[in-house]
């Protein structure tokens, strides 16, 4: 039993790793506003990058973009992060900076509410069954 589980354990791990679902699209919703959006499966490229990461853009006061990328997007100091963060990058026409955040599991690009793997709560489950027997 303690082997079936600790190999599921590890076939999770390599299945979330092939690819995440991130939110797409664009409008004047809030930042932490999900409504009228739809979730896409990203799949990773190979690259070196970290990637496929989600990106939650915020151009000016009131426009968000949410997409899927291979890589993550510039930071202002022409450098690549690799890892999940927050990072203002060059401004638009209007003198407004572009803030975007990254992120690399699913549906993080939505919302600041705290979400929970169901793989996770199994494997929990599975292991207090273990530890009764």
């Amino acid at each position: 039993m303690k082997f079936l589980l600790a190999a599921l354990c590890v076939s999770s791990t390599f299945f979330a790793a092939d690819a995440i679902k991130c939110y797409t699209g664009s409008g004047p919703q809030g930042p932490f506003n999900a409504t009228g959006l739809s979730l896409q499966e990203c799949i990773s490229t190979g690259t070196s990058s970290g990637g496929p990461w989600c990106v939650k853009d915020t151009q000016g006061p009131t426009m968000f973009y949410r997409y899927c990328s291979p890589t993550a997007p510039i930071n202002e100091a022409g450098q690549m992060p690799t890892t999940a963060s927050c990072y203002a990058g060059s401004k638009d026409s209007n003198g407004y900076p572009k803030t975007s955040c990254i992120c690399n599991t699913d549906s993080c690009n939505s919302s600041s509410a705290i979400g929970v793997s169901v793989v996770l709560i199994f494997l929990l489950a599975a292991w207090n069954l273990v530890k009764l027997n």
